[in-house]
């Protein structure tokens, strides 16, 4: 008898061990693997020379966003460069920045203008590899 009571013992705490705890929480997918990095970049200059929008192919699913960090470069005697670099911040699944006035940069004698352009996805797992595109150009007059 004692065999008998020991074994039921035995086995429903074997059964309860192997049982999922229903409160324990489930382990989250890992949705924050680095992003694909995007492809394609190119800058469309407008028609008077005043503003750039950069664009791109959206090459991941688990972005949060697209960082564009762009430095200028124009010729004003002293070769000057912006000293920081401008960040432009997108949302998911975009394609396209907005609009970048470039209109106050403008080199005496018509010398020209560059604009370097550096674009990553990103999200809470961190960014993908760079995406350089380089842009040189004059205002009219």
């Amino acid at each position: 008898m004692k065999f008998v009571i020991f074994t039921i013992m035995m086995t429903s705490s074997f059964l309860v061990a192997c049982q999922k705890d229903p409160i324990a929480p489930k382990p989250e997918p890992n949705y924050y693997s680095i992003p694909n990095p995007p492809s394609g970049l190119w800058i469309d200059l407008s028609e008077d020379s005043s503003y750039v929008v950069f664009h791109w192919q959206d090459n991941s699913d688990n972005e949060d966003g697209f960082r564009a960090n762009y430095w200028i470069h124009y010729d004003d005697g002293f070769g000057h460069w912006s000293n920081y670099p401008y960040t432009l911040v997108t949302s998911e699944n975009a394609t396209f920045s907005q609009e970048v006035d470039v209109s106050l940069y403008k080199a005496p004698y018509g010398k020209p203008i560059s604009l370097w352009v550096y674009l990553k996805a990103f999200n809470r797992g961190g960014e993908s590899d760079s995406l350089m595109e380089h842009i040189t150009f004059r205002h009219p007059g």
